[in-house]
């Protein structure tokens, strides 16, 4: 079911993951290491999303974003999130 639509939505998704990279590579300068652990662990969590999603593994993609923790699952582009919402039912 890859269209232009879930193209795009894939492609906000890449970009919202690389700014929670981001975002824990500034932790790291700063020296707080434990934050960079976590989101470089955050990132592991959004990228298996990602790849399920790419896979058209909704169902499954769906389960793996309902199980992060909220602040990571708002990573998710509301518009994918709703995708995956109502077409893995």
């Amino acid at each position: 079911m890859k269209t232009r639509h879930t193209k795009k939505m894939i492609t906000d998704f890449k970009k919202a993951i690389a700014e929670w990279k981001k975002s824990g590579e500034e932790w790291g300068k700063k020296g707080d290491k434990e934050m960079l652990k976590v989101h470089e662990d955050d990132v592991e969590d959004l990228n298996f999303v990602l790849t399920l999603t790419e896979e058209g593994d909704y169902k499954n993609a769906e389960k793996r974003m309902y199980n992060l923790d909220t602040i990571v699952r708002d990573q998710v582009p509301t518009e994918l999130y709703e995708f995956l919402s109502t077409v893995a039912k």
